[in-house]
């Protein structure tokens, strides 16, 4: 066996053990009653790629694969664009199968001097897709605009 293949073997059984861990501790947890507090979350898509995390003052598990989370803090790397991004919203959803989150509430996402808010928004972390409902405003600062060709 080449050493690529035993390394990308090792790799691959060190995300699944990773992921087993992950979703084995997501199951315990929503045995219990109440509410978490200081919840957070790493985001794994059915790839097992690592996509961000989610965090929230509290959490609790609405049934068995929902969890709803008040003051959430998503944050999540566009390997295209270089860019982290960041979503602040008062409460959101989080669909542990379909491996989604979403709300209809005020969103606000920030990255490296853009700012996007809106009301509403529901993110697929499997295709990636990011989609604000409503009354959505974009604010660039103008370091982001200027050519990095000017003297």
């Amino acid at each position: 066996m080449h050493a690529t293949t035993t390394k990308k073997l090792v790799c691959g059984l060190l995300r699944v053990t990773f992921f087993f861990i992950l979703m084995v501790s997501l199951r315990n947890v929503q045995a219990l009653e109440g509410t978490i507090k200081n919840f957070k979350i790493p985001l794994i898509n059915d790839s097992l790629e690592d996509k961000g995390t989610i965090r929230g003052g509290e959490a609790r598990f609405v049934d068995e694969k929902k969890i709803e989370i008040l003051k959430a803090d998503v944050s999540f790397h566009v390997t295209e664009m270089a860019r982290t991004w960041n979503v602040k919203t008062e409460q959101c959803f989080f669909h542990k199968d379909k491996n989604e989150i979403w709300t209809q509430r005020h969103v606000l996402l920030e990255s490296n001097g853009i700012y996007i808010d809106g009301q509403g928004f529901r993110w697929y972390l499997n295709d990636g897709i990011l989609t604000i409902h409503q009354n959505v405003t974009v604010d660039i600062e103008k370091k982001n605009l200027e050519d990095d060709h000017e003297s």
